[in-house]
């Protein structure tokens, strides 16, 4: 991630002359540093603010698998977990008739590369 303030521009195909400019961490502000914002002009148009979370989601939806893996390939990793599912009988002693028994379905996961197992209901 780029940590100074920068300008980039992108080419306009249809050479009309309104290349897109991206500007990223213009002032050290909170909201705006670590590249959380990016202001977009197109040409010498106005200018507009938009969150990278924005744009990210963007891309993402409009990306090919391949593409989409190259965004997201340093931040996944493939672990084998293995779910079984039961379901626990319990007897109750208090406040519901005793010996009366229910049942609470579970999930337990157990994922073999960390040696962890959750239980959800």
């Amino acid at each position: 991630m780029l940590k100074a303030h920068r300008k980039l521009s992108v080419q306009d195909l249809s050479n009309r002359g309104n290349d897109c400019s991206l500007e990223i961490n213009w002032n050290k502000t909170k909201d705006v540093k670590d590249c959380k914002y990016i202001k977009i002009r197109l040409g010498k148009g106005p200018e507009a603010i938009i969150k990278r979370d924005h744009l990210f989601e963007v891309l993402m939806m409009i990306a090919d698998e391949k593409q989409q893996d190259r965004m997201v390939g340093n931040y996944m990793t493939y672990q084998k977990v293995k779910n079984y599912q039961t379901v626990v009988n319990i007897e109750a002693r208090n406040k519901i008739e005793k010996g009366e028994v229910f049942g609470v379905p579970l999930t337990i996961s157990f994922n073999e590369a960390k040696g962890t197992v959750s239980v959800k209901p």
